[in-house]
């Protein structure tokens, strides 16, 4: 599913603006769960008379005994069910694309390239119960909207929408279109700041409450990701005094001091273009290395819209155990709702939980050849350090 930081994946054509509409709808008490399901999601037993005293008149059923006492049972999509959100994103993603008249293709979401705005079709960012349409062109995402929310309304979905404008607040990141931009909401960003800067102050805080502060951080350095990088301090004090209060180590400090710094000059620019000329660097223990080539922009931008993360992927959940399992299974004759055991897994996996993913794209075999590459820069290192931070060679000829 995408998220606030997905703004900055859209890239606006030159002389192009973007204009937004939102709007947002309740699903998880229209949601029906599935008949089969029902009997799952069943509340604790009451007397049946005390139901009727409050005009309630119970369908007695299966879950109805001798005594009296009913078992209320959810007929819709209850909130606290571990896949509840999983459906909803899905079905609502799903029936935005179908009632605005959008093929799959024309959803931003995590793990694919955003698709291009060039077209003039609009884009559907859908999260939970919030859904905007996006694209340079006001008339159709206005018209995509309207038959969004038609087919929405149509079956009980729509909550709120705003028409097409030039600016807009989705997931605590304001667009301004009018300069290309994608800005921390200032109101949320504000308090995390004021924290941070609290935090470089010295107080005596516990990793818990650090914890937190860290989480707010990474939903706003989303947005410009290599801002990730500066904490190391403030994590190793998260793990080091979780439960007990003490005075925020200095080297801590000084990270959120600068994360304070640069949160109040974040911004993505859309508008933003692709240079042709590609780096490639790579580093040992022994020495850095650099070198250079040049590459179309379209292909840069090909190439540049998809993150590395995406070659691989999770591998495909283990298989449940089935109804027929052989004599020697020690789950055999236990009652699945009683006993953990029968949902325990057969055997403990130890192997890499990921796998390659075979869709990512790869590189042409043309690009990589070493005649189109220029070497820029190359050094022996002096002293020891981590491998991890030996990888900033790119830095170095800069």
């Amino acid at each position: 599913m995408a998220a606030g930081s997905s703004w900055s994946s859209l890239q606006l054509p030159p002389g192009e603006s973007l204009f937004v509409a939102q709007f947002d709808i309740r699903y998880f008490c229209s949601l029906p769960l599935p008949l089969e399901l029902q009997p799952y999601f069943c509340l604790r037993a009451i007397l049946d008379r005390l139901l009727a005293e409050r005009g309630v008149s119970p369908q007695h059923g299966s879950d109805f005994d001798d005594e009296g006492m009913v078992h209320p049972m959810f007929v819709v999509m209850p909130m606290g069910w571990s896949w509840a959100m999983y459906w909803a994103q899905r079905i609502h993603s799903y029936q935005a694309l179908v009632g605005a008249g959008l093929g799959p293709n024309r959803e931003v979401a995590e793990g694919v390239a955003c698709p291009s705005l060039e077209t003039g079709e609009p884009v559907v960012i859908a999260y939970a119960d919030n859904l905007n349409i996006a694209g340079i062109c006001r008339q159709r995402v206005q018209q995509a909207k309207d038959d969004a929310v038609a087919h929405l309304r149509h079956i009980g979905f729509v909550h709120e929408e705003l028409d097409a404008a030039s600016s807009a607040n989705s997931l605590g990141f304001h667009i301004d279109v009018a300069v290309g931009k994608v800005t921390p909401i200032p109101s949320k960003v504000g308090k995390v700041i004021a924290m941070l800067r609290c935090l470089a102050s010295g107080p005596r805080v516990s990793g818990k409450m650090v914890e937190k502060l860290i989480g707010h951080c990474v939903h706003f350095m989303m947005l410009r990701c290599e801002m990730l990088s500066m904490f190391r301090r403030m994590y190793q004090f998260v793990q080091d005094c979780y439960q007990s209060r003490r005075r925020l180590w200095p080297p801590a400090r000084s990270e959120a001091k600068w994360a304070a710094d640069l949160l109040a000059v974040s911004f993505a620019d859309l508008r933003r273009p692709w240079d042709s000329t590609v780096y490639a660097s790579d580093a040992s223990l022994s020495g850095i290395g650099v070198c250079k080539s040049e590459f179309s922009t379209q292909r840069v931008n090909h190439i540049g819209r998809r993150k590395e993360s995406w070659r691989y992927k999770c591998k495909a959940p283990v298989a449940p155990r089935k109804a027929t399992v052989s004599h020697h299974d020690p789950c055999v004759g236990l009652d699945p709702f009683i006993d953990i055991v029968t949902v325990k897994p057969c055997e403990v996996q130890h192997e890499d939980p990921y796998e390659i993913n075979d869709a990512f794209p790869e590189i042409s075999v043309e690009g990589m050849s070493p005649q189109k590459w220029i070497f820029v820069f190359a050094a022996r290192m002096k002293f020891p350090e981590p491998i991890t931070v030996l990888d900033r060679a790119i830095l170095a000829p800069l």
